[in-house]
């Protein structure tokens, strides 16, 4: 192979084997739903939403997801997430009954050039089996303190969910952007 230093090519590597499924622009808005992408044609699924941030005027503003099933937000999952950010160190976890799922800080103002990035790799999501999910993001909490956040999550009851729900805090009030959500299916074989 031409060019090749030694190491494995993208698709060796099993770049190839990544479908995408979805990309999309959405509109600012409390929650951002991101649903019906699963299919039996994947085990494995990679949803990255970009230039999230914050809309309006919160201070603080956490990013939390729930897992959908039937496309409706659920509760009740097991999580724990690092918050590395600044001179911070911190777990931030629920392992008996949890209503979201926290995954870190992001800019509190809607189109800052301080927005967060968030990756989620979910495994078997159709499977009536608990079903658990990697996150990872990285963002500017308050557009000022540099934070890489990171995770997992489990659904604690043992059910096939359709998709996931991106929201702030609590799922309260605020608003929630992002530049681009894309949604990938790993191949089976």
């Amino acid at each position: 192979q031409s060019g090749n230093t030694g190491g494995l090519t993208w698709a060796e590597a099993g770049g190839g084997d990544l479908v995408l499924l979805s990309s999309t622009t959405p509109t600012g808005a409390n929650t951002l739903s991101i649903d019906g992408f699963f299919t039996s044609d994947y085990d494995v699924y990679k949803i990255y939403a970009l230039g999230m941030s914050g809309n309006g005027s919160m201070s603080n503003t956490r990013i939390s997801y729930k897992m959908n099933v039937s496309g409706s937000a659920v509760t009740g999952y097991a999580y724990s997430t690092v918050n590395n950010s600044g001179s911070t160190l911190a777990i931030w976890a629920d392992n008996t009954s949890a209503s979201y799922m926290d995954a870190g800080y992001v800019h509190n103002s809607s189109g800052s050039t301080a927005q967060g990035n968030l990756e989620l790799i979910i495994h078997r999501p159709l499977s009536t089996d608990k079903t658990t999910i990697i996150h990872q993001m990285t963002a500017w909490d308050n557009g000022t303190t540099f934070g890489r956040y990171f995770g997992a999550s489990a659904d604690k009851t043992a059910r096939a969910i359709s998709g996931i729900t991106l929201g702030v805090g609590a799922f309260g009030s605020g608003g929630i952007e992002a530049d681009r959500i894309l949604v990938y299916g790993m191949k089976n074989s």
